[in-house]
């Protein structure tokens, strides 16, 4: 029996933006299910943390959720302090990935679970397929309808860069979180 279990969750087809990013990272109704007695949002950008407290206190919540600006390869939080550390949509833009894991290691109880929600490389006979449709497809839906053709081409590329489903469970693994699973499936925002 490990210390920690890791769920490393594959997003393969959408395309999300940072708002839509950091909603799939605060799904409130699914935490509040679990009742806890305090969630804790940490960002870097305080231009993120504004958004997350305008939806907190539109929803009623800031008896909660607490928003902390920090970043993940230094966490203020002493060893052992959270039940569950999750990140979505974010490890992919950690620049050290590695140091970013051993400090949700350190945070996370004994018993206490990971949970990395993020876009992930494709099924090898699909990744021709994939290849066009990111690079070119994504990028020219961006600049007709988002006006942003760089920034759908940059998230094409950060996928490209970030590690594969086998060598992020290993990192998560050296990082010191045992049982690592991988599981795939999709993401889609609802009102």
């Amino acid at each position: 029996m490990g210390i920690e279990t890791v769920e490393l969750i594959d997003i393969l087809d959408n395309k999300l933006s940072r708002e839509d990013r950091y909603n799939i990272s605060l799904n409130l109704r699914k935490w509040l299910v679990l009742n806890p007695d305090k969630i804790i949002g940490l960002d870097i950008s305080a231009g993120m943390l504004e958004v997350g407290k305008k939806k907190i206190t539109e929803r009623k919540l800031d008896s909660k959720i607490q928003m902390v600006l920090g970043d993940s390869e230094n966490i203020p939080y002493p060893d052992n302090y959270f039940d569950c550390v999750t990140v979505a949509f974010g490890l992919r833009n950690m620049t050290h990935k590695n140091r970013a894991l051993k400090e949700m290691h350190r945070v996370t109880r004994r018993g206490g679970r990971l949970i990395v929600l993020e876009f992930s490389k494709v099924w090898k006979p699909l990744e021709r397929i994939y290849e066009l449709y990111s690079f070119k497809l994504i990028p020219r839906i961006g600049k007709l309808i988002a006006k942003d053709e760089g920034s759908y081409r940059y998230l094409a590329e950060s996928i490209r860069m970030h590690p594969g489903q086998k060598e992020l469970a290993k990192m998560c693994r050296d990082a010191g979180f045992e049982n690592t699973a991988i599981r795939f499936g999709t993401a889609a925002r609802g009102q």
